[in-house]
Protein backbone atom coordinates (compact mmCIF):
# COMPACT_ATOMS: atom_id res chain seq x y z
CA UNK A 1 0.00 0.00 0.00
CA UNK A 2 3.06 2.45 1.03
CA UNK A 3 4.95 1.44 -2.03
CA UNK A 4 2.17 2.05 -4.21
CA UNK A 5 1.07 5.09 -2.43
CA UNK A 6 5.23 7.01 -2.86
CA UNK A 7 5.24 5.41 -6.62
CA UNK A 8 2.03 7.90 -7.44
CA UNK A 9 2.79 10.25 -5.79
CA UNK A 10 6.51 10.24 -7.53
CA UNK A 11 5.05 9.84 -10.43
CA UNK A 12 2.44 12.65 -9.87
CA UNK A 13 5.08 15.29 -9.18
CA UNK A 14 7.55 14.15 -12.18
CA UNK A 15 4.85 14.89 -14.30
CA UNK A 16 4.20 18.30 -12.40
CA UNK A 17 8.20 19.44 -12.98
CA UNK A 18 7.86 18.67 -16.55
CA UNK A 19 5.26 21.32 -17.25
CA UNK A 20 7.42 23.56 -16.05
CA UNK A 21 8.54 26.05 -18.83
CA UNK A 22 11.76 26.01 -20.26
CA UNK A 23 13.82 29.51 -19.22
CA UNK A 24 16.72 31.02 -20.94
CA UNK A 25 18.70 33.15 -19.63
CA UNK A 26 22.16 34.74 -20.11
CA UNK A 27 24.63 37.05 -18.71
CA UNK A 28 23.70 41.05 -18.68
CA UNK A 29 26.29 43.46 -18.31
CA UNK A 30 26.75 45.30 -15.34
CA UNK A 31 28.02 48.35 -16.17
CA UNK A 32 25.93 51.40 -15.62
CA UNK A 33 25.26 54.71 -18.23
CA UNK A 34 28.57 57.05 -17.85
CA UNK A 35 28.02 59.41 -15.22
CA UNK A 36 24.68 57.41 -13.36
CA UNK A 37 24.94 57.54 -9.84
CA UNK A 38 28.24 58.92 -9.45
CA UNK A 39 29.38 61.17 -7.81
CA UNK A 40 33.53 62.09 -7.91
CA UNK A 41 34.20 63.86 -4.97
CA UNK A 42 32.40 60.51 -2.62
CA UNK A 43 34.81 58.76 -4.83
CA UNK A 44 37.65 60.92 -4.19
CA UNK A 45 37.11 61.20 -0.84
CA UNK A 46 36.87 57.28 -1.08
CA UNK A 47 40.30 56.63 -2.49
CA UNK A 48 41.99 59.34 -0.02
CA UNK A 49 40.76 57.45 3.03
CA UNK A 50 42.09 54.23 1.21
CA UNK A 51 45.58 55.66 0.78
CA UNK A 52 45.98 57.38 3.81
CA UNK A 53 45.52 53.53 5.53
CA UNK A 54 49.13 52.61 7.00
CA UNK A 55 49.43 49.54 5.01
CA UNK A 56 48.73 51.20 1.67
CA UNK A 57 51.44 54.23 2.63
CA UNK A 58 54.20 51.62 3.64
CA UNK A 59 53.47 49.58 0.32
CA UNK A 60 53.44 53.14 -1.86
CA UNK A 61 56.88 53.78 -0.50
CA UNK A 62 58.26 50.50 -1.10
CA UNK A 63 57.17 50.96 -4.17
CA UNK A 64 59.11 54.48 -4.53
CA UNK A 65 55.78 56.59 -4.47
CA UNK A 66 55.50 58.85 -1.58
CA UNK A 67 52.21 60.49 -0.88
CA UNK A 68 52.25 64.01 -3.06
CA UNK A 69 53.16 61.60 -6.69
CA UNK A 70 49.76 59.60 -5.42
CA UNK A 71 47.61 62.87 -5.00
CA UNK A 72 49.16 63.88 -8.32
CA UNK A 73 48.12 60.60 -10.23
CA UNK A 74 44.76 60.87 -8.62
CA UNK A 75 44.20 64.04 -9.80
CA UNK A 76 45.27 63.02 -13.50
CA UNK A 77 42.23 60.09 -13.72
CA UNK A 78 39.64 60.45 -15.47
CA UNK A 79 36.36 60.25 -13.94
CA UNK A 80 35.25 56.46 -14.73
CA UNK A 81 38.92 55.64 -13.73
CA UNK A 82 38.15 57.15 -10.02
CA UNK A 83 34.95 55.54 -10.19
CA UNK A 84 36.31 52.22 -11.24
CA UNK A 85 39.11 52.44 -8.40
CA UNK A 86 36.93 53.75 -5.68
CA UNK A 87 34.35 50.30 -6.18
CA UNK A 88 37.80 48.17 -6.29
CA UNK A 89 39.31 50.24 -3.35
CA UNK A 90 35.78 49.58 -1.58
CA UNK A 91 35.78 45.42 -2.18
CA UNK A 92 39.27 44.83 -0.93
CA UNK A 93 39.31 43.17 2.91
CA UNK A 94 42.04 44.41 5.43
CA UNK A 95 42.75 40.80 6.05
CA UNK A 96 42.79 39.25 2.51
CA UNK A 97 40.26 36.43 2.18
CA UNK A 98 42.24 33.66 4.06
CA UNK A 99 38.30 33.29 5.76
CA UNK A 100 37.89 30.33 3.11
CA UNK A 101 41.31 28.49 3.81
CA UNK A 102 39.94 28.82 7.76
CA UNK A 103 36.40 27.37 6.77
CA UNK A 104 37.75 24.41 4.55
CA UNK A 105 40.05 23.54 6.98
CA UNK A 106 37.29 22.90 9.83
CA UNK A 107 35.18 20.91 7.22
CA UNK A 108 38.29 18.47 6.87
CA UNK A 109 39.02 18.24 10.42
CA UNK A 110 35.05 18.00 10.98
CA UNK A 111 34.90 15.46 8.31
CA UNK A 112 38.02 13.37 9.84
CA UNK A 113 37.08 13.77 13.16
CA UNK A 114 33.39 13.33 13.74
CA UNK A 115 32.16 11.72 10.46
CA UNK A 116 34.33 8.68 9.50
CA UNK A 117 33.92 7.58 12.63
CA UNK A 118 30.26 7.81 12.76
CA UNK A 119 30.76 5.70 9.26
CA UNK A 120 32.76 2.94 11.60
CA UNK A 121 36.01 4.05 9.33
CA UNK A 122 38.48 4.11 12.00
CA UNK A 123 41.08 7.04 11.80
CA UNK A 124 43.24 7.26 14.94
CA UNK A 125 44.61 4.07 16.34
Amino acid sequence: MTKALLTWHLVFLMGFIALAPRVEASFVPSETTPGAFRNRGDDIEKLRVFLESKAVKERLLDLGFTAREAEAKLAALSERQIHDLATRAESLKVGGQAEGLFIGILIILLLIGVVLPLLGIRVWR
